[in-house]
C-alpha cells in the first residue's frame, strides 16, 4: 500500500508496509507524525534549538515518550537527512534512466534539484546547516 507524506507542498511517495496490528498502526503514525514536525522544528530553529519536550509537544506527547519510537533526537535527523538524500537520488536516477549522459540530461539532473531546492527550501535548510550536528558515522550514512 502506498501513502503520501506532504510538507512544503511536496508530496513524497511512501511504500507502506501495512503493520500486523492497530497498535503497531498507530505508532507507526505517530513515527510519521514526529519526523513531519522535526521537519518543521528543525528547520525554523535548527537541530540543536529543538528539545526532545518541543518535538513531543508537537505531536501531542512527553518528550520522554519520544523514546518510544526514536533511541535519541540525532536518529530523527538522520532519518530525516537520508530520506531527503534518498529522495534526491531517486528522483536523480528517474530523471537520468536509461539516457545517453549528454548536456540535456545533466540540464534535466540540474532542473530536479533546482526544483527540489525552491520547492522545499527547509528541506535544503536542515541539509545545509544540521548535517553538522552529526557525528561521522551519522554524516557518511546521509552521504552515502
Amino acid at each position: 500500500m502506498n501513502r503520501e507524506s506532504r510538507f512544503e507542498g511536496v508530496t513524497v511517495q511512501e511504500i507502506e508496509v501495512k503493520p500486523a496490528t492497530v497498535r503497531e498502526q498507530r505508532k507507526a503514525e505517530r513515527r510519521q507524525q514526529l519526523l513531519d514536525a522535526a521537519a518543521s522544528l528543525f528547520a525554523e530553529r535548527g537541530f540543536t534549538s529543538v528539545r526532545l519536550e518541543d518535538l513531543g509537544a508537537a505531536v501531542g506527547i512527553s518528550g520522554p515518550a519520544v523514546y518510544r519510537h526514536f533511541p535519541n533526537k540525532e536518529a530523527v535527523l538522520v532519518e530525516l537527512m537520508v530520506g531527503i538524500s534518498e529522495y534526491l537520488l531517486d528522483g536523480g536516477r528517474e530523471v537520468v534512466g536509461s539516457r545517453k549522459v549528454d548536456e540535456e540530461t545533466v540540464s534535466a539532473l540540474v532542473d530536479f534539484h533546482l526544483d527540489f531546492a525552491f520547492e522545499t527550501p527547509a528541506f535544503i535548510r536542515i541539509q545545509d546547516r544540521d548535517l553538522q550536528s552529526l557525528p561521522e558515522g551519522a554524516r557518511r550514512k546521509v552521504r552515502r
